[in-house]
């Protein structure tokens, strides 16, 4: 690799760069390394764990986060399966002798775990796909 007289020339990485420029960077800088450094993907999976289905950036609009209807309803159903889930079992869990309590914690953390993978999205209203 060629030395550089420049940080934005050494950056490889957008996020690099940027820092590189400071605080008021020149916007020329800025749309010049959007151009040349790590371009932001137009496609990305869809967020239904499992799929392996993508979403397409349109360009206006609210962004696809499913391929499908069908994906996100799947989402948005085994998420509200594990909310009501983890809460049965928590409260069951404090009502239960050690042994019983102490499988059912163990399943109530893959619960958990499980969880992690479907967020809440933080939807107002139904969208489409």
């Amino acid at each position: 690799m060629k030395p550089s007289n420049s940080p934005l020339r050494a950056a490889t990485r957008l996020s690099t760069a940027l820092r590189a420029l400071g605080d008021w960077p020149d916007p020329g800088q800025v749309v010049a390394l959007l151009t040349t450094l790590e371009a932001a993907s137009e496609v990305q999976p869809c967020l239904r764990p499992g799929c392996s289905g993508t979403c397409t950036w349109a360009g206006r609009g609210r962004p696809m986060l499913f391929c499908t209807a069908a994906c996100r309803t799947a989402y948005d159903t085994r998420r509200a399966e594990l909310v009501l889930q983890i809460e049965l079992l928590e409260t069951l869990l404090h009502r239960l002798p050690s042994e019983p309590a102490r499988l059912v914690a163990g399943d109530l953390a893959k619960r958990r775990w499980e969880l992690a993978r479907y967020p809440a999205l933080g939807r107002t209203r139904p969208e489409g796909p």
